[in-house]
């Protein structure tokens, strides 16, 4: 990186804050910052009077452009923007603000011509343009930077001391162009420092006007009361959100533990009706077995019961054949008027029918 280093001029005959005339304009309020060592000084009444100075547009811009294309350059601490912009944010106006907005647009091209944001001027115009020029990336620039600079004063290399303020005074002259532009609330704002000027943990919102004092108001207790308060607020919302994350880590804690007992339960009750239908199971199939070896046995039974009905059957066909013989024989005999043979013939029938009738008895039994 080239050498930018420019010995600063201060405007010549420049007085103390009491004694220099107030600024009418933006052009000399700006002219006004570069050339002073310190704070303008200026009072929310000194704010609403720069209105005059945009009255008349051309005439306005074109003064205005002159002074940073003069200055920007030669401010290489950057002291000089950071004096302009910070009574900006400190008096903000009711309602839309022009002198606001061309006064946030005038930090922006300040910005812009300083070695610390080099190729950041499209993202300082445009937040939203997908390049992020973070408070952390322009420490670092600004310390990387650093070595190709000198003292404002001499040409000797920045003092430690040095970078260190050109460090501090870049993040501040960027947290000023987007307070006074609108892209930062407190908690960007605070979230943006805290790692870099700052080490503390970022906040809720708030007015810009408390961020733009706590930045370059050291001498003034109401921003710093503000702030205090601001951060009361955090810790109070923060303590009752950390309260309510233990209440709701008590209840979920109360839940699982409901749960997980309803859930043994429902294990316990489960492997039971496991174990229940196993034994139905097991029952089912010894029903199943002792069906199928009643009803095996029933067919052999069945089948002895045919085989002995059939031989019985043939039995008793046999005799009654015989039988019925005999009695024929007999009848035959007692119509050729042979009783005698005819007794014998009817008894030896009846004989063996009696017979049969009791063996018959005998099988039922």
């Amino acid at each position: 990186m080239t050498d930018h280093a420019v010995p600063a001029k201060p405007v010549k005959g420049a007085t103390s804050a009491d004694e220099r005339p107030k600024p009418n304009t933006l052009a000399e309020l700006f002219e006004s910052a570069y050339a002073s060592t310190g704070r303008l000084g200026l009072a929310a009444r000194d704010v609403e009077a720069l209105s005059r100075g945009v009255l008349e547009p051309s005439v306005a811009e074109e003064a205005e452009m002159r002074v940073i294309r003069e200055h920007a350059a030669r401010d290489i601490q950057l002291r000089g923007l950071v004096n302009a912009l910070q009574p900006i944010a400190e008096h903000r106006r009711k309602g839309k603000d022009s002198l606001r907005d061309r006064a946030g647009e005038l930090g922006v091209e300040a910005l812009s011509q300083h070695p610390v944001f080099e190729g950041w001027a499209a993202a300082l115009r445009d937040p939203e343009s997908g390049v992020r020029v973070s408070a952390a990336a322009v420490w670092d620039r600004a310390k990387l930077v650093s070595s190709d600079l000198q003292s404002p004063d001499s040409t000797a290399p920045l003092s430690e001391a040095a970078v260190e303020r050109l460090q501090a005074n870049s993040v501040t002259a960027l947290a000023l162009v987007r307070i006074v532009r609108g892209d930062w609330d407190l908690a960007e704002f605070i979230a943006q420092l805290s790692g870099t000027i700052w080490r503390a943990p970022a906040l809720a919102d708030a007015r810009d006007t408390v961020i733009a004092g706590v930045l370059t108001g050291p001498g003034r207790p109401e921003p710093l009361a503000a702030l205090a308060r601001a951060l009361g607020r955090a810790a109070d919302q923060a303590r009752a959100a950390l309260g309510k994350s233990q209440q709701d880590a008590a209840f979920s804690t109360r839940r699982a533990l409901t749960a997980e007992a309803r859930g043994a339960q429902l294990e316990a009750e489960a492997q039971a009706l496991e174990d229940r239908i196993r034994a139905l199971v097991s029952e089912l199939e010894g029903t199943r077995t002792q069906v199928k070896a009643e009803r095996e046995a029933g067919s052999v039974a069945r089948s002895h019961h045919a085989d002995d009905y059939e031989a019985l059957r043939t039995r008793v066909v046999r005799q009654l054949t015989k039988q019925a013989d005999l009695l024929g024989d007999g009848l035959h005999a007692l119509r050729n008027d042979s009783l005698r043979v005819a007794d014998e013939f009817v008894d030896r029938a009846l004989a063996a029918i009696i017979r049969e009738v009791s063996e018959l008895k005998d099988m039922e039994g």
